[in-house]
């Protein structure tokens, strides 16, 4: 683990569906008549490979609640009252991997990134607390950096069985203190070894504070509870990165490839008049964009409707997923903006593809008639849509061009 101790000043600087698609399967041992049926009305075991925890019924129609359920977690070293379920998360090399709930449970077997039918055992552990192995079978290690996926075998105390599936990452931990100056964050972030970084507060503390607005040019970097006194920029050689349950005036998404913008706070403070996604250097379009469960709010300049504002301006890209998110007093044009511009700006080529609108909530504008516009010279090939699950409120109207009304 790498700690920040150097805490100076700098100035500030001016700024699909993809939901897991879950599947279950049991396990249970078959018998005959009455006995199998009342074995299996005692006690059915379902297996949620989204959550990474085992639903347990112990009668019809009585399930064991969700915080009793068996699952995978993690957790830092010397926290284990602090701990979050590994499915899709980034986990530090030194993280602690364990089963909850584990007091029906005699035996866990893991299998890592192993096919679902492998029979290539990473470890075995008999005894509660079950802790996954840093060193198992075939050679392979469960903290390396990257993805991995991870199985586990519950065999429990009545003889049946439950299989839990999940994926997860590892990456570098860069810890913060409650407040660091965003050039030494970003000195801090580039100075580290190659792979994935994690830029998270201490154990314990939900958030940390960053004096200033943040640019990355590194890959693979996930910012986790990052409140940043600016915006934050994912610049060419971003790609992959990601900026989870933090706070910002605004974001930016310029030429990086599958930048992930998720459970955060935007609010432009009627300072900021947008956040931008466009190409950069010319024709290197951002794809495989998502905006997830993100709130936006005040991004407009002062009280006139003579500058062109929106919380997204949505400029040449690709394949992108604006989702879940929440809007309010946003825009004198629209809470959402989708035009040609970008650093290429040529209406005949530069202008957005396949852009998914979906599940948003959209509350007042800041004065514009629709939630989302679009350029006239938008083709309807275009592959935009924007879908019938959106929420309007008070009065918004939903699109400029109607023809772009479609599910995604």
């Amino acid at each position: 683990m790498v700690r920040l101790e150097s805490l100076g000043r700098s100035d500030r600087r001016d700024w699909t569906r993809n939901r897991d698609a879950g599947s279950h399967g049991v396990e249970l041992s078959a018998g005959r008549g009455r006995r199998w049926i009342a074995r299996v009305a005692a006690f059915v075991v379902l297996v949620s490979a989204v959550l990474g925890a085992a639903v347990v019924r112990d009668a019809p129609g009585t399930a064991v609640p969700p915080s009793k359920r068996p699952m995978i977690v993690y957790y830092a070293p010397g926290h284990e009252t602090e701990v979050s379920r590994l499915h899709a998360s980034t986990v530090g090399q030194q993280s602690v991997v364990t089963v909850k709930n584990d007091s029906a449970i005699r035996q866990v077997t893991f299998y890592l990134d192993e096919p679902a039918a492998s029979g290539n055992v990473y470890a075995v552990d008999r005894k509660a607390p079950f802790v996954l192995a840093r060193k198992g079978g075939q050679g392979k290690r469960a903290f390396t950096l990257g993805n991995h996926t991870l199985q586990a075998d519950l065999e429990l105390r009545n003889g049946r069985h439950a299989r839990l599936k999940i994926a997860y990452s590892v990456a570098l931990s860069l810890e913060i203190p409650s407040t660091v100056a965003a050039s030494d964050l970003q000195r801090s972030i580039e100075s580290m070894a190659p792979g994935p970084v994690l830029v998270h507060p201490p154990p314990g503390t939900a958030s940390f504070g960053v004096d200033g607005g943040l640019v990355l040019k590194r890959a693979g970097v996930m910012l986790q509870g990052a409140q940043v006194a600016g915006t934050i920029d994912f610049d060419p050689g971003s790609d992959g990165s990601s900026f989870v349950g933090g706070s910002a005036h605004g974001f930016g998404i310029f030429g990086a490839d599958d930048i992930t913008i998720r459970g955060s706070s935007f609010d432009g403070q009627g300072l900021v008049k947008d956040s931008q996604i466009w190409d950069e250097p010319a024709g290197a379009a951002p794809d495989r964009f998502k905006i997830i469960g993100n709130t936006f709010q005040n991004f407009y300049i002062g009280e006139g409707s003579d500058v062109h504002s929106q919380a997204i301006f949505v400029g040449y890209s690709t394949d992108g997923l604006i989702e879940g998110n929440r809007f309010t007093n946003n825009g004198t044009t629209s809470h959402i903006f989708l035009s040609w511009f970008g650093t290429e700006a040529d209406p005949a080529e530069s202008y957005p593809r396949n852009i998914c609108i979906r599940d948003n909530t959209f509350g007042p504008t800041h004065g514009a008639f629709s939630a989302v516009n679009l350029r006239r010279e938008i083709p309807l090939s275009s592959g935009i849509s924007v879908d019938p699950s959106n929420v309007l409120q008070r009065g918004v109207g939903l699109l400029s061009d109607d023809r772009f009304a479609r599910s995604c």
